[in-house]
């Protein structure tokens, strides 16, 4: 069995989250801006450069919320992932990065969208209801 480890980066702005929609081999869903830890990287490194790749956010200050590891059967593998709270950053221009931009196309797409972070808990297809039960108890908005 094999471990993936992943960072995902909650980013809030005027009561509303950042969130990538996705539309890939007929399915729709939403996920959180992150993705895998590279080798010799630390979760740390990973959560600022997965943010800047797939959002162009520069993070400047971030803190993690919590640990969630979940057995995907398909894969055979054991997904670890490790959630931030973006506090503090700076952008341009939101915008898809490298390599999502590559590999966007009709059968696989990602959408940046902000939501409202109360509807964000009734999105339908959010593929992992303890995230959503998590975030809950965890974040609040200011």
């Amino acid at each position: 069995m094999k471990l993936n480890s992943r960072v995902r980066g909650i980013i809030i702005r005027d009561k509303k989250i950042l969130l990538i929609h996705r539309i890939k081999d007929g399915r729709e869903y939403y996920s959180i801006p992150g993705g895998g830890i590279e080798e010799d990287e630390t979760s740390d490194e990973a959560i600022v450069r997965e943010i800047k790749e797939e959002t162009n956010i520069n993070v400047e200050k971030y803190s993690e919320l919590f640990n969630y590891k979940w057995f995907d059967s398909e894969k055979d593998e054991t997904k670890d992932f490790t959630y931030y709270l973006i506090e503090k950053y700076y952008c341009d221009e939101i915008k898809l990065g490298s390599p999502e931009t590559e590999r966007h196309c009709e059968e696989n797409q990602y959408i940046l969208e902000w939501h409202d972070f109360e509807k964000f808990f009734d999105l339908p297809n959010y593929y992992q209801p303890e995230v959503i039960r998590r975030l809950k108890e965890l974040v609040s908005i200011k």
